[in-house]
Parts: structure tokens; sequence; C-alpha cells
């Protein structure tokens, strides 16, 4: 791809926090001591309501960081923040290049001029960073994220669209921002399609890296899970438009069918087949469907008691897996009732 230097462009970091007393002030240190801090015009900083010590912190850095910009919300959820953000720091003009980052991510040295050596690339809106586990961590959630990173990057060397930046850390063209329906959930999701529709490309930087710790608690990935799972239904029929190739590309249909579409319908086609064994409408596999769901069922039932006797499960990788995709089929059935609101609780990945 041909280069477009990016003359007089300012970065605004715009973060949206709750609760991060035990992680913001390492992710400020972070941002300052990258090696294009000099280009960062504000660090914008969005409170959801905080009820330990964030505001307090934040209230300190700003003391060695004046171009720290603090505004305090009450809960109204990470997406409605950042439009808030976006509105009153004018955000939407072609002088400004955004940075979206979690306020419990750290920045690798050279993140940031890593996304803007992408973003020069002619007709791309969209760079995203990739999100690397602290201290290596050996879970199973850790590793999918390592596996994201690589699919990412090969989409993005492949076809130049990214389907769907890590919502951790990405830069984005400030004119091609588009503001969130108020109760949608996944932003990072929402920008990419938008910049899709708009005709421009999305990009996968291996190279602009963040640190993030990475927990594979059933309970806690299971809440976090369903919930961007009706977020990323409201993505699929909101942008179904572009599963046209005039709209698109067939490179971008392929991707985005293979790497996100199979995934959020399959507990979904699952759950079907296995109502329709009951009512011996598989034919012949009846009966081996319908038996072969009820062991899942005790399997799952045995694990989530020695769950909660903080026993370690039986087959731990299969009980995370088929509980991962029960959260994909519970995030469908609140997408089906109609998501009120994309307020959130903080995730635990400390």
């Amino acid at each position: 791809m041909e280069k477009e230097p990016l003359k007089d462009r300012h970065i605004l970091v715009l973060i949206s926090a709750y609760n991060e007393e035990i992680n913001i002030a390492q992710t400020i240190h972070s941002i300052f001591s990258s090696t294009r801090s000099d280009a960062i015009e504000k660090v914008i900083i969005g409170d959801d309501g905080s009820q330990d010590g964030t505001i307090n912190i934040i209230q300190e850095l700003k003391k060695s960081y004046e171009n720290i910009e603090l505004e305090r919300f009450s809960r109204l959820g990470k997406p409605a923040i950042i439009n808030a953000l976006v509105e009153k720091y004018q955000s939407q003009e072609d002088s400004k290049l955004l940075v979206f980052m979690d306020a419990n991510i750290t920045l690798d040295t050279f993140c940031i001029e890593h996304l803007i050596n992408k973003i020069q690339h002619v007709n791309v809106s969209i760079v995203g960073a990739s999100v690397i586990p602290k201290g290596k961590a050996d879970n199973v959630e850790a590793q999918y994220i390592l596996r994201e990173n690589r699919i990412k990057a090969q989409e993005s060397a492949a076809i130049g669209y990214v389907i769907g930046v890590f919502g951790a850390c990405y830069m984005m063209r400030g004119e091609n921002y588009q503001a969130l329906p108020t109760n949608f959930i996944t932003d990072d999701l929402y920008q990419t399609m938008s910049a899709v529709r708009q005709g421009k490309y999305i990009l996968y930087s291996e190279d602009a890296k963040v640190y993030e710790a990475i927990t594979a608690k059933v309970d806690n990935e299971f809440k976090r899970k369903s919930r961007y799972a009706a977020g990323n239904f409201q993505i699929l029929f909101h942008f179904i438009s572009l599963l046209n190739p005039y709209n698109s590309s067939w490179g971008f249909i392929y991707c985005y069918f293979f790497h996100k579409i199979i995934r959020w319908l399959s507990p979904i086609l699952f759950l079907g087949v296995w109502i329709l064994s009951f009512f011996n409408l598989i034919g012949q596999y009846s009966n081996i469907l319908m038996r072969g769901g009820a062991v899942v069922c005790l399997f799952l039932c045995i694990n989530f008691l020695l769950s909660k006797w903080k026993i370690r499960p039986i087959g731990y990788r299969i009980y995370y897996f088929i509980s991962m995709n029960l959260a994909i089929l519970y995030g469908f059935f609140n997408y089906i009732k109609g998501v009120k609101s994309n307020v959130w609780e903080r995730s635990d990945r400390i």
C-alpha cells in the first residue's frame, strides 16, 4: 500500500475507566513513556462512576502529566462515554488520530509509533494492536488471544481487513469515527464495520503491542463473553448489508463468515439440532444426538458443582470450550430479548 504523510495530525488518547485503581497509574505511565508521546495532544479519561480510588489516582497523575483531562460520568457504559468524549473534544476532525484504550493495559514503548506507521497507508482507517498476555500467561484464554493475534495478522496481510480489532487498543482517523447507538455494546467491532462500510481498510500491527493480564475463570469469562455475544449479534444484523460483495469485498465476506459468523451461529445450530432429536426428526441419529446432549449436560453440571466447591473441573479445557459456547448462546437470547443498556461490570482481568 502507498503511504501518505500525516502532517499536523494530533493524537488524542481516549480511555473509559471504571474502578481501575489497580491498573490506571501503570496504564498512564506507559502512554507517556512511549516513543511518540510528544505527538499526544491529550489523554482524555472518562470515569464511569468509579467507587474506588481511581479518581484520586488520576488527580495525582495530572500533577505529573499536564495534558491529562478527566471527565466524570455516572454509569453510562463505555460506548456512551466514548461518544461523549469524541463529541466534546471535537475528535472527528481530519486533523486528529484517535487511540482508544482500555484502562487495564500497558503499552509497549514503541506501540504508538507502530500504529502511526501503519495508519499512514492510503485509505486505511483503523489499525489494531496486538494483545500480549502479561507474564506469558499459560491458560486457555491467553492461548485463545494469541491465536486471535495470528488470525488478525493473516487477515490484514491477505485482504487488508481485520475482522474486528481488539478493543484493548486501536488507532483510527478521527474523520471516520461513527457515534455508536446508545444500546450497542461492542464499540471496537462497530467502528470496524463502519470503516468497511465507508470503503476503508482496517489493518493489524504485530509490532504494536499492549500487555494485559488474562485469566481463564469460567464464571468471569462466561459473563464477559455472553455480554459481547449480545453485542456481536447487534453488529451482525445492523451491518447485514456488508455481506453483499458490492458493499464490501469477497475477501472481507470470506474472512467475516469463517472467522466470526460461524463462531456466533454454531451454538444456536447445535441447540436446534439437539431439540429436533427429541422429536426424532434427525432420523437414525436422533437417539445418538439426544443421549450425547444429555451426557454434555451432565458433564457441565458436575463441573459446575466442582467449581463451586473450589475443585478443578474434570476435562478443564473441554469444560471451558463448552461453557464459552453456552455464553454465546446466552448472549443470543439476551439479544433477542433486546439490549436496553450497555453499562458493564468490570471484568476480573488483573
